[in-house]
C-alpha cells in the first residue's frame, strides 16, 4: 500500500530510527564502555529530541481520532493500546542512568520493532479509517524538518 502523503513526514522520521535501532540492537558484545555510552547517547537523544514530539503527534492526531470515531473496531482498540504501550516502554527503556550493552540492545530492538509495527500495521489502518482532514492534521503537526 502506498503511504499517504500526510503520513510521510512520520515515515521519514522512522527511517533514522530504524537505522539507529538496528545498529543498537546489533551492537557488538565486545564493545568498550565508551562505545556503548556513545551509541546510547545517540539513540536516547533521538528518542528525546525527535521522537518525543513524534509520539505526541501519533497519540493526539492518530490514536485519539481512531479511538473517538472507531472505538467499536477491535483492531483499532488493539493497535492503539499496543502503540501507546510501546511508546511508554521506549521511554522507560531510554531512562537508564548507567546503561549496559544489554540495555542498549534492548532499546535498539524495541525501537526497531516499534517502528516496523507502526509502518506495517498502524499507518495502513490509519490511511483506511481516518478522513483526509484528520490525516491533514497529522501532516500539519509533523515537524517542518521532515516535510
Amino acid at each position: 500500500m502506498q503511504r499517504a502523503e500526510q503520513l510521510r513526514p512520520l515515515s521519514r522520521q522512522h527511517h533514522l530510527g530504524l537505522n539507529l535501532g538496528l545498529k543498537a540492537g546489533q551492537f557488538p558484545m565486545s564493545s568498550s564502555e565508551a562505545d556503548i555510552q556513545d551509541q546510547w547517547q545517540k539513540i536516547t537523544a533521538f528518542i528525546r529530541d525527535e521522537f518525543t514530539a513524534h509520539f505526541g503527534v501519533e497519540e493526539e492526531y492518530l490514536v485519539k481520532p481512531l479511538m473517538t470515531y472507531h472505538k467499536d473496531n477491535p483492531q483499532v482498540i488493539e493497535l492503539s493500546e499496543q502503540l501507546t504501550a510501546q511508546h511508554e516502554e521506549l521511554k522507560r527503556l531510554a531512562d537508564k542512568a548507567n546503561p549496559t550493552i544489554e540495555d542498549l540492545r534492548d532499546l535498539g530492538d524495541a525501537l526497531y520493532e516499534h517502528i516496523r509495527f507502526e509502518e506495517r500495521e498502524v499507518f495502513p489502518l490509519a490511511q483506511e479509517l481516518l478522513t483526509s482532514g484528520q490525516l491533514d492534521a497529522i501532516y500539519t503537526q509533523s515537524g517542518d524538518d521532515v516535510k
